[in-house]
């Protein structure tokens, strides 16, 4: 009964990590800023990137060899974290460059504003993770929108399946020279 399943998980391709940071490293041009949403995600891009253009991750830590919890808990707690983020990504649209974000970046409703949260555990949610990483994804998110000009799906296609906990996409949002 389990054969079937077992021999088609084993021959399940574990990752398109390689392949979308490859993607990046071909595509992103000099200027260009990389955005990995959710942090976690660092750790497989940077193992496979090979790029010469930036990349940070939403919160931007200062390791991703392995997954640093010491790392998300300061910015849980530091006031205004995304502050180096979103001026990035501010800067670049601004300079008619383009945003790479692999993962994904929910963006709020429109017209919902989406202010700093008090550093953790006062702001109401604890040290809940989840609650602050969602957060701070429609904090980039909004931005993306509100000054983007253009975005284009730039995830490589596969023919195999792939395990969906790291099938991941890659958006690329212009911005407009001001």
């Amino acid at each position: 009964v389990m054969v079937r399943p077992v021999a088609d998980a084993l021959h399940r391709r574990q990752t398109n990590v390689d392949r979308v940071a490859a993607a990046v490293a071909r595509d992103a041009a000099p200027g260009d800023l990389v955005v990995v949403n959710p942090w976690y995600l660092g750790v497989s891009f940077q193992r496979y990137y090979r790029g010469a253009v930036p990349w940070t991750t939403v919160p931007p830590l200062g390791d991703h060899h392995i997954h640093r919890y010491d790392l998300l808990k300061q910015s849980l707690a530091a006031d205004r974290p995304l502050g180096p983020v979103l001026d990035a990504v501010e800067r670049t649209l601004a300079s008619g460059d383009s945003v790479w974000i692999v993962g994904e970046m929910p963006t709020p409703p429109p017209g919902m504003s989406v202010p700093d949260l008090p550093p953790a555990p006062n702001g109401g949610f604890g040290w809940s993770e989840a609650a602050y990483v969602t957060h701070w994804a429609q904090q980039v998110g909004a931005l993306l929108r509100s000054r983007g000009t253009a975005r284009e799906n730039a995830t490589p296609r596969f023919a195999d399946p792939i395990n969906p906990y790291e099938n991941i996409g890659l958006l690329r949002v212009r911005g407009a020279r001001s």
